[in-house]
């Protein structure tokens, strides 16, 4: 129960292959920390650098979902069960539920307009399967939603919300802080201390098979070939620069750092019918960045993963 939900042998249904075939790409996935460090140094305060998962256990702290508030009218429940301290079996009602999703967003369209007379579109809407547990650590909640698409794709998202944690102050007015203050006056004498939440996510991808490589694709910049018959008027283009990477240490990716790049997930010994590696690809979106405490600190030692964004 330390990770809460777990999602295992999740496959994509390839209609095109005879009789609509199951191919796998992800054998085990779940939240593996949330990384919790509040920023005030003083004496009350600096030890508050939590690891949700690891020191409370996010299934811990799963509690029965609201129908029509935490999942729509529709949704489908499942309960949980985990072995108490006891070693007892524990039943906790109504701790996942599943629902369809529809806000009219388009996973696919186009139109036609080039033949005489006639306009061709056709437009597929995006439709999700969610599945979606509410963990209560402390003062904050986490949403934690796995969103399965008909494009194939997997989308994983966390919506925080809950209570802030707040500190005893003497201003009442922000005109009054002449030093840092370790957070932001939100009410008076009531200081909401800075903070992050690094979550990170565990994801075992077996993409058609065990057998799988991590690639990182880089935009780099091309100088264009000029000959003396004229050629191109062009300077420059870019193009794809690809690194397969043969230890831990080189699947190590830092997002805000260097050009834009392509993470996938290859099997280098399944090829499609052009002869392309089969893959699957890896999209970093929303809040991206990495800690900015120092290396040294007792807090980013124990969280020293947080500093990488992604490690393949």
């Amino acid at each position: 129960m330390r990770a809460g939900t777990v999602i295992s042998l999740a496959s994509v249904h390839d209609a095109d292959a005879g009789g609509g075939a199951r191919r796998q790409v992800l054998y085990r996935g779940f939240v593996s920390e949330i990384f919790v460090p509040y920023m005030d140094p003083v004496e009350e305060w600096y030890y508050r650098t939590f690891l949700d998962a690891g020191e409370y256990g996010l299934g811990l702290w799963v509690f029965p979902l609201q129908p029509g508030g935490d999942c729509p009218a529709d949704a489908a429940y499942l309960d949980g069960y985990y072995a108490g301290q006891d070693g007892n079996p524990v039943e906790g009602k109504n701790m996942i539920c599943v629902f369809e999703r529809f806000a009219g967003d388009v996973a696919w369209r186009h139109t036609e307009a080039g033949f005489p007379d006639h306009l061709i579109t056709e437009v597929r809407p995006d439709v999700s399967l969610v599945v979606r547990m509410v963990v209560s650590a402390g003062n904050y909640d986490y949403i934690l939603d796995w969103e399965f698409k008909t494009s194939g794709s997997i989308k994983f998202v966390v919506s925080l919300t809950g209570l802030l944690e707040v500190k005893g102050t003497a201003y009442i007015h922000a005109d009054e802080i002449v030093q840092d203050a370790h957070g932001t006056l939100v009410a008076e004498n009531t200081i909401a201390v800075y903070h992050d939440h690094y979550v990170t996510y565990y994801l075992d991808l077996d993409v058609d098979g065990t057998n799988n490589s991590f690639v990182k694709s880089t935009v780099v910049t091309a100088a264009a070939a000029r000959s003396t018959d004229g050629g191109t008027p062009r300077r420059s283009y870019w193009t794809v620069r690809r690194e397969v990477a043969e230890t831990e240490a080189e699947g190590q990716v830092d997002l805000a750092a260097g050009l834009p790049a392509d993470l996938v997930f290859v099997n280098p010994g399944k090829k499609t019918r052009i002869g392309n590696e089969v893959g699957y690809r890896v999209v970093p979106a929303g809040a991206t960045a990495a800690s900015v405490l120092a290396d040294d600190d007792f807090p980013q030692r124990r969280a020293s993963y947080c500093k990488k964004q992604v490690r393949g």
